[in-house]
Order: C-alpha cells, then sequence, then structure tokens
C-alpha cells in the first residue's frame, strides 16, 4: 500500500519595495490652446498631485536615520541618503517642469477659470520650491533665461531690450530654468 504524503506548497514571498508612483503622461484634449493641444485636465493635477505626495513620502523615509547606528552605518546611510536626495530632486524637477507646461497652458487659454486654474498652478509651484522670474522692460536679453516671441521697431529705445514680458519664466530652487521668460524685444531698423 502506498503512503499518502501531504505536500503544501508556499508561494514565494513578494519583495516591498517603497517606490513611488510613476511621473503622469503628458495628454492631449481637444480644446484649443496655443502651444499644440496640452491643457490642465483634473486627471493631470491628480496624477501630479499623487506623484507630489510619493515624493513627500520618499523623502520623510529619507530623512530619518536609524538611532543606534554605528560609524560606518551612519555612513552608508548618509550615502544612501544623498543619493536618493538627488533622485528625488530629479524628479521633483521634471513634475515641476510638468506643472510649468500645465500653467502655461492655461494661461494661453482664454476665459475665467484659465487664469483661476494658472493662479492655483503658481501657488504649488511656489509650495514645491519653484522661483517664478518676469522679464523687466528695457534690460537686455538674455537668451539662458528669456525666450523673443516678438519683435518691434522703436527709434527711441535701444536695440535688443525688452519691450514687454509676455509670459514669466520659471527656475528651481537651485537655479535650474524650468520655462524662460517670453518676452518682445525692440531692434532698430
Amino acid at each position: 500500500m502506498r503512503k499518502a504524503t501531504k505536500t503544501t506548497k508556499t508561494a514565494p514571498r513578494a519583495a516591498k519595495t517603497a517606490s513611488a508612483p510613476k511621473p503622469a503622461a503628458a495628454k492631449t484634449c481637444s480644446c484649443s490652446t496655443t502651444d499644440g493641444g496640452n491643457c490642465a485636465s483634473s486627471a493631470d493635477l491628480a496624477a501630479l498631485a499623487k506623484e507630489i505626495v510619493g515624493l513627500k513620502y520618499l523623502i520623510g523615509k529619507i530623512c530619518c536615520a536609524p538611532k543606534s547606528a554605528t560609524a560606518a552605518q551612519t555612513e552608508e546611510v548618509d550615502a544612501i541618503q544623498r543619493v536618493l536626495g538627488d533622485v528625488v530632486e530629479r524628479r521633483m524637477d521634471r513634475v515641476m517642469d510638468e506643472l510649468v507646461a500645465i500653467r502655461n497652458s492655461a494661461a494661453a487659454i482664454k476665459g475665467g477659470d484659465s487664469r483661476h486654474v494658472a493662479e492655483q498652478l503658481d501657488a504649488l509651484l511656489s509650495n514645491l520650491g519653484a522661483v517664478r522670474f518676469d522679464a523687466e522692460r528695457l534690460e537686455h536679453v538674455d537668451p539662458l533665461i528669456h525666450v523673443v516671441s516678438k519683435e518691434t521697431r522703436d527709434a527711441s529705445l535701444p536695440d535688443g531690450v525688452i519691450v514687454e514680458a509676455l509670459r514669466p519664466g520659471y527656475a528651481t530652487g537651485r537655479g535650474v530654468i524650468l520655462a524662460k521668460a517670453l518676452v518682445a524685444v525692440n531692434r532698430r531698423a
């Protein structure tokens, strides 16, 4: 007679990893905007908000070092924190870059709601550490921070100076330019 053997299968354990959500993909819609059809939909904003929550969670995990660590462990934790800090900063830069694009799209749409959305995105960018900068009239154009989109001819003004700021620029707190300011300049004929 054969003895019955009892076999049990164990499922492999899933690795637990704390990862932030993937960045939201840019979406297009059918509204008429000046930059090719991108607009700020509630799904885009919700995805970016989820991304920000994930990044804040990662930052919280990074900042908590063990209390009873040896010198070697402390050095390893510091090295990991630096690497993860760089990763989080780069990801935040990408999120802010997407928010700037959405903000500029919303500002280009004619209507009352678009202005409100642009103001909310300005506040969100400010909370994330983005710095808004405006071009000043009669400043010389700096190609690192300005994009010329319009030229005017005025003999009373010097050549190559800003006549009008058309759209603000944005930079990260570390000085990385996210979006250049859009300007109109004077060209002497």
